[in-house]
């Protein structure tokens, strides 16, 4: 559990904001507010700076979100954990030249991983909406040149994921609109058979 905290005003920052070592890693507060936190009692309210709040707020945030997780059927859970690995091979590719090898070579991966989230489309109704968005892209995007600028589009679209244990609606609809608006064909396969005269209803 996180310890129980006010927040003091702006102007009484702390002078030392060097986060320092505590049990199991770095602690989120500074020297000033950890020595406060150590040594008050449990029934008494340290003051803790805004700097540090921001961050113990960000850190339940984390406890919070895993929690959810934790919650979650395990075929929701082995998405998230999928989804994390493409989110950190997008993450990999945003130090790479866009115009070296390696980028491509990492780009095929990427949609390999973007292919396989198939084996979860039976997670629920909107996983099934976003991943067959996320095959029609990457069906749309395999014989182009792919940019830096999507990947930081795809990118942004699974850091969301993540921020979001639970897919919601409103988290799918976020999702196809960063698709959309960069352009990305989320009806690749509609777009296709109505070209071709294939579509329902065409002649």
């Amino acid at each position: 559990m996180l310890p129980r905290v006010d927040i003091i005003e702006a102007e009484t920052l702390c002078a030392e904001e060097s986060a320092v070592e505590g049990n199991g890693g770095t602690d989120v507060f500074c020297q000033r507010c950890q020595k406060l936190i150590s040594n008050s009692r449990d029934e008494s309210t340290p003051e803790i700076c805004v700097a540090c709040s921001r961050d113990l707020t960000l850190q339940q945030e984390r406890i919070d979100q895993n929690r959810i997780v934790k919650t979650l059927p395990k075929s929701i859970q082995g998405f998230r954990e999928a989804a994390s690995g493409i989110l950190g091979e997008l993450r990999d590719m945003s130090c790479i030249d866009e115009n070296d090898v390696e980028f491509e070579i990492r780009s095929t991966k990427m949609w390999r991983s973007i292919g396989a989230l198939t084996s979860f489309l039976h997670c629920s109704e909107e996983h099934n909406e976003l991943i067959a968005a996320l095959q029609q892209v990457a069906c749309s995007e395999v014989c182009r040149d792919f940019t830096m600028q999507k990947a930081s589009v795809l990118r942004n679209v699974f850091e969301m994921l993540h921020s979001n244990p639970v897919l919601s609606n409103p988290v799918l609809d976020k999702a196809y609109l960063i698709l959309q608006e960069a352009h990305l064909d989320t009806n690749h396969w509609t777009s296709f058979l109505k070209d071709t005269g294939h579509a329902t209803g065409v002649s």
